[in-house]
């Protein structure tokens, strides 16, 4: 299970709140939720690829996938690196 400490708490109620659209119109927040579900049961420190098996395994939409498969090939320790890039990504 996924914890946080005193650092990852205040930026996650930074991303959790974001009120901008993501890909096709899905408000930001409601994006990251569904990634946090997604990669629930993911190890960390993991890889791009690892993310995107995991995504597969769990059954992910298509877009969830799509915006995985967008992050930049690299180690991530934890899941709010991923989410962190993933809303990077999704601002461009």
């Amino acid at each position: 299970m996924f914890t946080f400490g005193k650092g990852d708490l205040l930026y996650h109620k930074k991303v959790t709140h974001a009120t901008h659209d993501g890909p096709a119109g899905l408000p930001e927040r409601a994006l990251l939720r569904r990634l946090q579900l997604i990669l629930a049961g993911q190890r960390f420190p993991a890889h791009r690829w690892e993310l995107i098996a995991e995504a597969h395994s769990y059954g992910a939409d298509a877009r969830s996938v799509e915006q995985l498969q967008a992050l930049p090939e690299r180690r991530y320790n934890n899941l709010l690196e991923v989410l962190w890039a993933v809303e990077r990504r999704s601002r461009r």
